[in-house]
């Protein structure tokens, strides 16, 4: 949301086209697919406003997906912890249980 607030008024100079593209269109950035009006309007940019704009655009794609992988690694990471907390209080419960069958034996 703060990429689309940073980058729409570089785009979209007239309060008009900012309206009708809204601040959501980033967000599509993040999964590859940029809107065609933005495509058009990078294009249309003068040399050091198009550089930054550029620039903006693929460190929002980068820094998205860098953090969307680091997310999964971390959410994985937390699962393989459960689990294996899971298996060690099942392997103690079952070796409590065939001492205690071999000991009423």
């Amino acid at each position: 949301f703060g990429f689309s607030c940073a980058i729409t008024p570089i785009l979209f100079h007239s309060g008009v086209e900012r309206d009708e593209q809204g601040l959501t269109w980033a967000f599509w950035t993040i999964v590859g697919n940029l809107d065609e009006k933005a495509l058009n309007k990078l294009t249309t940019l003068g040399g050091g406003t198009r550089f930054v704009a550029v620039v903006l655009v693929y460190t929002l794609a980068l820094v998205c997906n860098v953090l969307l992988v680091n997310l999964l690694i971390a959410v994985m990471n937390s699962t393989y912890e459960k689990n294996q907390a899971v298996s060690q209080t099942q392997w103690a419960y079952n070796r409590v249980e065939a001492v205690l069958e071999f000991d009423h034996e």
